[in-house]
């Protein structure tokens, strides 16, 4: 979908991929739609086959399995509502950049596991992607981070109990 930027995290990708041209990159896109195509003509068009890839649409347990085996999360949208895919991201002890849109800031805490970027904006994915490449020391911490506030703002014991709390006896 438009609205998921994937045009913006390819180009960011190719540039940091063109930046760094020794580093194995790999960048994974999970799910399918009406712009498969043309986001794949896109890779072939910035030559890199290689280095990015549409997974297509997968199962959940398909997609965790993404997850667990990748350094990175980045979410390039031009619009989100809730972004649970960020307490996926987070959860999974991954660090993240995303874009500071709709709901997503409500949905990692900035600086701390996540890195927000303006949308729409290829420099800016590929600015944040090396800032990361620059200080992998920091990737654990952001991790950290991202598990502890997933575990603090989006449990569903620790929602219940909240909400309970506020609803009264």
């Amino acid at each position: 979908m438009p609205k998921k930027g994937h045009e913006f995290g390819i180009r960011g990708v190719a540039r940091l991929q063109e930046a760094n041209p020794g580093l194995r990159i790999e960048y994974r896109i999970v799910g399918d739609g009406e712009l498969r195509e043309p986001l794949a003509a896109v890779i072939r068009g910035l030559g890199r086959t290689e280095t990015i890839h549409l997974l297509g649409g997968l199962p959940g347990q398909e997609v965790m399995r993404w997850m667990d085996t990748s350094e990175i999360f980045l979410l390039p949208s031009l619009m989100e509502q809730a972004g649970m895919v960020l307490a996926e991201a987070q959860a999974s002890g991954l660090p993240v950049i995303a874009t500071c849109v709709g709901g997503v800031p409500e949905m990692v805490e900035a600086g701390q596991s996540a890195h927000l970027i303006p949308p729409g904006d290829a420099d800016s994915v590929t600015s944040a992607l090396q800032r990361l490449l620059d200080h992998p020391t920091s990737w654990p911490a952001l991790g950290r981070a991202g598990r502890r506030f997933v575990e603090g703002q989006h449990d569903l014991e620790t929602q219940t109990a909240r909400l309970a709390a506020r609803l009264g006896p």
